[in-house]
């Protein structure tokens, strides 16, 4: 008899879908950030860098890649989080990381990063004390970031990598 109660408590426990929010409705209908999610991926693929150490087969198999969209890697950050997705896009792109794909649902802000450049990024995010909610690249990125002080960030790159637009979409709204 005790195994009913058991039962009904583990289905208390399983996850019941989430109804969309209207702001997240609303998101799903953004041709700007689909244009920003298909041309990021073919864009920001080393196209020339696969060329030189695979051949033609391995841009084939790239090509392949991009366009069933596993030729990048997706983050999840939580919007109630200490950083915000600006913030986080900036602090990555100072450190050569190309960001695109950018998206939010209610809960978190997404965005893309290349597939070459996602252990990086993690590293990155997780020295810094960016909560990343996505699945883990690296496990060692756990062990790397533990040798430094929390919210510590390695030494910038000579030239950081500048966007003019996000410049002037900054400057609008301060």
């Amino acid at each position: 008899m005790e195994k009913q109660p058991q039962q009904e408590n583990e289905r208390d426990h399983i996850a019941k879908p989430r109804s969309l929010s209207i702001l997240e409705f609303l998101a799903a209908f953004d041709p700007i950030g689909w244009f920003d999610a298909w041309f990021g991926a073919w864009w920001h693929r080393p196209w020339s860098k696969i060329h030189k150490r695979f051949g033609a087969l391995g841009v084939l198999k790239a090509g392949l890649e991009t366009s069933v969209g596993a030729g990048d890697w997706r983050f999840y950050i939580p919007r109630t989080g200490e950083f915000t997705g600006w913030e986080t896009e900036k602090y990555l792109s100072e450190y050569g990381v190309d960001v695109w794909g950018r998206g939010f649902t209610e809960e978190y802000v997404y965005f893309t990063v290349k597939k070459e450049q996602a252990n990086w990024a993690e590293y990155l995010l997780k020295r810094r004390g960016v909560a990343v909610i996505s699945q883990t690249i690296n496990p060692l990125n756990d062990v790397y970031v533990q040798r430094h002080p929390p919210g510590s960030t390695p030494r910038a790159g000579d030239k950081p990598k500048r966007h003019w637009w996000m410049d002037f979409w900054s400057g609008m709204w301060k």
